[in-house]
């Protein structure tokens, strides 16, 4: 009988060694997978946000050589989505698809969020001087649907 409590205690023994160790090894890997996620989504914004600043520098040069600048032509087009206002005004834009309001894009930040009915966006905000008129270049990086 002794023997008999000894094996099945024995099995049972390693029974819950193994299902701890398999419970351990799973939070593991989980855990480095959802490491990966997040460093995916940095790397994404991170790249997104250094192209927007590219567009908006290129956006600049452009309003410098000409008073109507043309921000989408041939092979020289700026990619994303770029709007220029002045006073509250849009006066030049590269994308149809989001046009946002001034309202909503409106504020003294470099960085931040903007929620529009098409999604989540990361919004930076450059003030430029031009022809002694101040003017706001932005652009959205869109991170979410909604």
């Amino acid at each position: 009988m002794k023997n008999i409590l000894r094996r099945y205690g024995l099995l049972f023994g390693v029974l819950l060694l193994t299902a701890g160790l398999i419970v351990v090894v799973y939070q593991h890997y989980y855990q480095l997978d959802e490491n990966r996620q997040v460093q995916y989504i940095q790397t994404k914004v991170q790249d997104g946000i250094m192209a927007a600043e590219k567009g908006i520098g290129q956006i600049k040069d452009r309003l410098v050589l000409s008073p109507y600048p043309h921000l989408k032509t041939g092979k020289e087009s700026i990619k994303g989505a770029y709007y220029v206002f002045r006073r509250g005004q849009l006066i030049y834009w590269t994308n149809n698809g989001v046009i946002p309001e001034y309202e909503q894009v409106e504020g003294g930040y470099h960085y931040r969020t903007v929620s529009l009915k098409t999604g989540l966006y990361v919004a930076i905000r450059q003030p430029v001087l031009y022809q002694n008129q101040d003017l706001e270049i932005f652009s959205l990086f869109h991170i979410r649907k909604e």
